[in-house]
């Protein structure tokens, strides 16, 4: 099967078989893709900002990174009310508009959050998709919360935002927004997610 290579404008520049030697194409190539093409590694680097293509076939962005979760209440802050935390870590893989991560967030004081207020995880690293019939859910595992054994936690975010919402299915009554209270110090939320932004 041969190699295709494109222009950003979509134009077709070139084929190789695959039984040829792809280095041999470098010269050729480089001048038209720029240095963003690197043939002799087999690895094709993407700007650190994304040029956006509305095109369905291209892929205009790939990016790897870490993000530092944050608890917060009703005001969205992450950080400004005292928290202190024992762990904050996040990771991610943005493949076109997907992205892909796991996170580990433990708060060790709960400083002046607002015990009755929801409990909401920010400090994403991109906001959801603007799309009203979109709103991402993902499953989280939570250790060290003041919930009633056999609870399950999901996350869930409303569309054009970086705060998820975290929230609880209790098979009684329902799902409910847990709150600061039922996080508790030293309360722990971990999970792996993917969103579209």
């Amino acid at each position: 099967m041969p190699w295709t290579f494109y222009d950003g404008s979509g134009n077709k520049l070139n084929t190789v078989a695959t039984s040829g030697v792809l280095q041999n194409v470098v010269e050729d190539l480089t001048p038209q893709l720029g240095a963003n093409l690197d043939l002799n590694g087999f690895n094709l680097a993407f700007p650190a900002t994304q040029t956006a293509d509305a095109g369905a076939n291209v892929l205009d962005d790939y990016e790897e990174g870490t993000f530092t979760p944050q608890i917060a209440d009703a005001t969205g802050d992450g950080s400004g009310e005292g928290q202190v935390y024992g762990q904050q870590v996040g990771t991610y893989t943005k493949i076109g508009d997907r992205v892909f991560g796991t996170f580990v967030v433990e708060i060790t004081n709960l400083g002046t959050l607002t015990g009755a207020n929801s409990c909401t995880i920010v400090g994403w690293p991109f906001a959801t998709v603007n799309n009203a019939s979109e709103r991402p859910v993902f499953s989280i595992e939570g250790s060290s919360l003041a919930l009633t054994a056999g609870y399950n936690l999901i996350a869930r975010a409303e569309p054009n935002t970086s705060i998820f919402g975290v929230q609880v299915y209790n098979a009684a009554s329902g799902i409910y927004a847990m709150t600061i209270t039922e996080l508790s110090v030293n309360g722990t939320l971990r999970g792996v997610f993917q969103y579209r932004v």
